[in-house]
């Protein structure tokens, strides 16, 4: 209930209405304090309690959204700015090397693979009865 009346709590006070005025103004209204059968109306200690405890709630969540703004992370996509004019292109490193010879590049199919590789591994496996 407080939280949602702090700027009127706040415009009384800069009004120079007293905590004390404002606790009792609510408690005849039926504000109270506690649960169950420890009801009573709020008292002056438990409103400037309440009223500092949310004001420090308040600064500290401001505090938050600041900092959040002041984050300098990565631009977000719609923010970026990128002209379709703009070419990506790979390192000099990646670019495919063109070569006037073509059948040098020419990699050698599966069969050959395989065969080369049970070559080379061949003295791992047993040798034939004889």
């Amino acid at each position: 209930m407080l939280r949602k009346n702090l700027g009127t709590i706040d415009a009384l006070r800069a009004e120079g209405v007293t905590f004390a005025a404002i606790a009792e103004a609510l408690a005849k209204q039926g504000v109270v304090q506690g649960m169950g059968e420890d009801q009573r109306p709020i008292t002056t200690n438990r409103l400037t309690a309440l009223y500092g405890q949310l004001k420090r709630t308040e600064a500290k969540r401001a505090a938050k959204r600041l900092a959040r703004t002041d984050f300098a992370g990565p631009t977000p996509k719609h923010e970026q700015t990128r002209t379709r004019d703009t070419k990506i292109a790979l390192s000099p490193e990646l670019s495919p090397q063109v070569s006037s010879d073509r059948e040098e590049e020419q990699l050698p199919d599966e069969e050959t693979i395989r065969r080369e590789n049970l070559k080379r591994s061949q003295h791992f496996l047993k040798k034939p009865p004889k």
